[in-house]
């Protein structure tokens, strides 16, 4: 549909009988934001829809305007001499030269000065009447706030890319608030203020910029609500007390800090009490089901109960701060905290501080267990796992390794390795904490989560350097021999080398090929086992190389090691992918004589191995698997059929795919929402590689059978038609949610529920 263009505005001439007032620098900028505003309403109407774009008139305009606005606030920030002393910069012109700037598509060209800003127009100005008004202040409060925020946004960057100093800007706008109103008794105007300063706060809690307010803004907040009488509509983490006090005798000296007892009582009193558990085993537990539960702000909340309360020697938590089991104390909250961080989480700027604070309260050298536990996190770096799948021991952490070689796992699935452009740092930190963990004698567990994390981060030149200290450490191996029996180094360390060095692309292999070979010699201080077969398996099932298959077979025998349902599993998948489907049938009966039936989990991932290329000769095998185990009475069950049909999808027989659900359907097994999930995610990735349009049939199915969609279940159908904008289906999904009154949990859901919203906004 034709749109009409936007008239172009005119400009009124002034009568020649009334001379044109001069305007200071306030006022006119607040009439030229006016004018724009209007401008930009009247194309919006004229046109019937919101501009998306620029065309090149309105471009080329708009960069015009961003250098005119540029050029201004340089001017008046340095200041030309008219005399032989340079002027210093005039704040109401500063002021009324960032007004302009404080939209978000202009941060650019304040960014760079906003510290500057901040310090001159948070000053006194006796001389200026302009700037002492109401309005004047509102607008030194409303660039001091977006200043502020942009700073603390700015300070999660590397130093080198931060913008502004975040605590000098709070203390000048903390300060501006403060001096404003300790002596204004006229409430509404400190409550514009109030207004202002609480927007700021909720921006800062919304973006979880930081894990505590900083102290100045806890300061200027509780002189406002006391002078308003309101109280707080947020909550933090607080700063200490005698802090808060501290910095508003140093800033209203005049003022007894007493007067705004109220203010302070209604802040640092706002956040509830939390009963602290009476011993160990309780902490442990409660902060479990935290992790359980991704619990993060109720960890965030008992830690800063217990450090309050250690600060204070409170007797309410006496056990909890007994000083002989402080350091296990520590050691749990330590646990609680060391979760593998996520990239996308803003929640690690805030977690490292906990650390930090937790790391500060341990005796030196610090116990081995922490140094566990700082090895884990840095070897551990890029693991985005669910935190209720994190495998504990106690007040330790999950045992070293991949365990590819004790469970059934797809050939195809690699353990999460740290990003290329992400390893230079992950492995400076990575070698800090192993540098740190020698002060306290490197036990054998440190070496085993130090391999694991070269491994991750294919540094394996370090690994053979890690490998050969580990072997020539008279006092880990006195350590070790000490609470075990047996060889050293254990077969276990062998066994996550040979793994580590596997993920090696190229170099690494032959690295753990020949390890292997040492091992299995006669004259071998290091006996493999049946975990040792199970990784070199399948390592050569990937290939298939089925001659060295047989060769571990047959060294299996010889040292007398059965082979369990991983063996069989990881053997059967090799035969499949070398094609050989009967010799991976008779391999079946061969499980069954030795007293190993094959069970669904190896099953449904065989059928996977064959399906997930999509080709039919790949589904034709599978379907050949599925008629076995039949024959065979065994049980197919959800995960299996969703194999299958995920392979149809993927190879584009949907015609296919939806009789396989049929047949599935017909044997009492409707699709669940897991198999939903599925099926889902594997057409997106479709749809995606093959650029074509993602159909959302399969989700109108799943709503029309009464299957509850779930957060994975509107991120997996919300992003390929975000990422195909096609803005009129994403539309109509979040709106369904909107009906079932579904609320989204997960930062990544909000955040897609966000972009359409907006474009609805716009449209």
């Amino acid at each position: 549909m034709a749109t009409v263009a936007p008239s172009r505005p005119r400009v009124a001439s002034a009568s020649a009988s009334t001379p044109a007032q001069a305007l200071g620098p306030l006022q006119l900028t607040r009439d030229l934001t006016r004018l724009a505003v209007s401008k930009a309403g009247m194309a919006t109407k004229a046109s019937g829809r919101r501009r998306v774009g620029l065309d090149d008139e309105e471009a080329a305009k708009r960069a015009a305007s961003d250098a005119f606005l540029r050029t201004r606030l340089q001017a008046v920030l340095d200041p030309r001499s008219t005399s032989q002393s340079p002027r210093e910069p005039s704040p109401a012109q500063v002021l009324a030269a960032s007004l302009p700037l404080l939209q978000p598509d202009r941060s650019a060209i304040i960014d760079p000065h906003i510290t500057q800003i901040s310090r001159i127009i948070s000053q006194p100005h006796q001389t200026s009447a302009d700037l002492n008004s109401p309005y004047s202040q509102r607008m030194i409060a409303d660039v001091l706030a977006a200043c502020w925020f942009r700073a603390a946004e700015g300070s999660k960057k590397p130093q080198q890319e931060r913008i502004g100093d975040s605590r000098s800007i709070s203390e000048s706008f903390a300060t501006f608030l403060i001096r404003e109103c300790a002596h204004n008794e006229d409430v509404i105007k400190v409550g514009k203020l109030l207004d202002i300063l609480e927007g700021a706060l909720q921006k800062f809690r919304d973006a979880r910029l930081r894990f505590r307010i900083p102290t100045p803004m806890v300061a200027a907040w509780a002189v406002l609500l006391t002078k308003t009488g309101r109280t707080p509509s947020l909550a933090f983490t607080w700063p200490d007390r005698e802090k808060v006090v501290a910095y508003i005798e140093k800033t209203a000296p005049a003022t007894a800090p007493e007067v705004y007892s109220t203010g302070l009582d209604s802040l640092l009193g706002s956040r509830r009490p939390i009963d602290l558990p009476t011993s160990l085993l309780e902490l442990e537990n409660r902060l479990a089901q935290m992790r359980a539960s991704r619990d993060r702000q109720g960890r965030f909340d008992l830690w800063t109960q217990f450090s309050e309360d250690l600060r204070i020697h409170n007797k309410g938590t006496q056990v909890l701060l007994d000083p002989t089991i402080r350091s296990d104390v520590l050691a749990v909250f330590l646990n609680a905290f060391m979760t593998p961080a996520s990239r996308g989480i803003k929640w690690n700027e805030a977690t490292n501080e906990v650390i930090d604070e937790i790391l500060r309260l341990f005796p030196r050298p610090l116990p081995r267990k922490v140094h566990h536990l700082l090895l884990a996190r840095r070897a551990r770096l890029s693991l985005e796992e669910n935190e209720e799948n994190d495998r504990e021991e106690g007040l330790g952490v999950a045992e070293p390794g991949f365990g590819e070689a004790r469970d059934v796992r797809s050939l195809d699935e690699q353990p999460v390795l740290v990003r290329a452009q992400d390893r230079h740092q992950a492995r400076a930190n990575l070698h800090a904490a192993w540098k740190d963990a020698g002060e306290a004698g490197r036990d054998l567990k440190m070496y085993m989560l130090y391999m694991e994390g070269l491994g991750r981060m294919g540094d394996l030149q370090g690994l053979q350097a890690a490998w050969n200290a580990l072997v020539a450490d008279d006092k880990c191996r006195q350590m070790y021999l000490a609470g075990e029996k047996g060889q050293y180094p254990p077969t276990r360390a062998l066994n996550l080398m040979i793994s580590a060095a596997l993920l090696i692309p190229r170099l690494g292999p032959p690295v753990a090929l020949q390890l292997f070979d040492q091992a299995i010699q006669p004259n071998s201080s290091i006996s493999p086992d049946l975990i040792t077969i199970n990784t070199m398996l399948r390592h050569h099932a990937r290939t298939p190389d089925l001659s060295a298959m047989s060769s571990l077979f047959s060294l299996a025998e010889k040292l007398k090691l059965k082979p369990d349902i991983v063996t069989y599993t990881t053997l059967v998948q090799g035969l499949l992918r070398a094609g050989e489907l009967e010799m991976a049938k008779k391999t079946f009966g061969t499980m069954a004589a030795q007293g190993l039936e094959p069970n669904e989990r190896m099953c449904s991932m065989l059928v996977a191995d064959l399906a997930k290329s999509g080709r039919s000769s790949g589904l034709a095998n599978a379907e050949d698997l599925l008629a076995e185990m039949r024959r065979r009475k065994m049980k197919i069950g959800v995960i299996t059929w969703t194999a299958l049909i995920s392979g149809y999808f993927r190879g584009g027989w949907e015609e296919d795919a939806w009789a396989a659900v049929k047949r599935m359907e017909d044997q009492g097994m409707p699709l669940n929402r897991v198999a939903y999930n599925i099926l889902l995610r594997q057409s997106g990735d479709i749809a995606q590689e093959r650029g074509k349009g993602w159909s959302i049939s399969l989700f109108e199915r799943m709503i029309k059978q009464g299957v509850n969609p779930s957060s994975d279940t509107y991120v997996i159908v919300l992003a390929p038609l975000i990422r195909a904008k096609r803005w009129n289906l994403a539309d109509n999904v979040v709106r369904h949610m909107d009906k079932l009154g579904f609320v989204p949990e997960k930062g990544g859901l909000r955040m897609l529920i966000r972009k359409v919203r907006q474009r609805r906004a716009n449209i």
